[in-house]
């Protein structure tokens, strides 16, 4: 069986930004040394830890495609084809998507995550949290941060996770996630009781087939569902939400 000596790895690349190529050994440790090629064009050698940082692809606008190969005194490397992504975050909003997720001990714990510019905000996550209304001292949690590429909408995204402990059970908060230096607006979140017999209060809802396209009939007609159901809930007591199929349609699409 014929293959390739070296793993090639292309590294997230976004528009304007440098990225980190890696060539990996057949078994699997760093390879040193080791020329990378742009689209034929030598753009320097692998260092000890097998790595290449490079602006070569700088300048390159969104979406442009472009190929690497790689070759070192042992081999070669299979071409690798990749794309230039884009960053669809702007200045105004550095954070998106900012959602309360199930914990284990909803009475004491809170996961929450969002994203955030992968170009602007710097590689970390945090939430700041305090309980509502009481202007006292905000208590700060990190959390992990990774960038991510979304290879069907070409575009790319810090995915930030937090879990909050230590809450008091019956308890409103409110909260604002941030990467250290900028925050987002304040938003708030409640802990539920600790009595095993409390009664719930929930929502279920269905699959909205939304596309992606806030302008098609179809996604119109299912935000209409959404602000009825919102009119419907508003002023009740709803513990939490379910929806039943399809949240996220496509994982590699940022907008689905």
């Amino acid at each position: 069986e014929l293959s390739a000596y070296y793993t090639l790895k292309a590294g997230i690349q976004i528009e304007g930004q440098s990225s980190i190529i890696t060539v990996l050994n057949k078994d699997g440790t760093p390879a040193s040394g080791v020329t990378i090629y742009l689209n034929g064009t030598d753009i320097g050698k692998t260092d000890g830890s097998g790595q290449l940082e490079t602006d070569a692809m700088k300048e390159m606008k969104a979406n442009t495609e472009y190929t690497l190969t790689a070759d070192g005194s042992k081999g070669v490397a299979e071409a690798v084809k990749s794309t230039v992504l884009a960053n669809t975050f702007t200045k105004e909003e550095p954070f998106k998507a900012i959602h309360l997720n199930a914990s284990e001990n909803g009475s004491t714990d809170q996961n929450i995550s969002f994203l955030s510019d992968p170009t602007r905000s710097a590689a970390s996550a945090y939430v700041k949290y305090r309980i509502a209304d009481t202007g006292s001292e905000w208590q700060t949690v990190s959390g992990s941060s990774t960038l991510t590429d979304f290879s069907t909408s070409k575009n790319a995204a810090r995915v930030n996770a937090i879990h909050i402990t230590g809450l008091k059970p019956e308890t409103k908060y409110e909260f604002m996630v941030g990467d250290g230096e900028k925050w987002s607006e304040i938003k708030t979140f409640s802990t539920v009781t600790e009595a095993d017999d409390a009664d719930t209060s929930f929502f279920v809802m269905g699959d909205t087939q939304m596309s992606g396209d806030q302008e098609s009939d179809a996604d119109k007609e299912a935000l209409k569902i959404m602000q009825d159901l919102s009119s419907i809930l508003k002023g009740k007591k709803v513990d939490f939400g379910l929806q039943t199929g399809d949240y996220v349609d496509n994982g590699s699409n940022l907008a689905m």
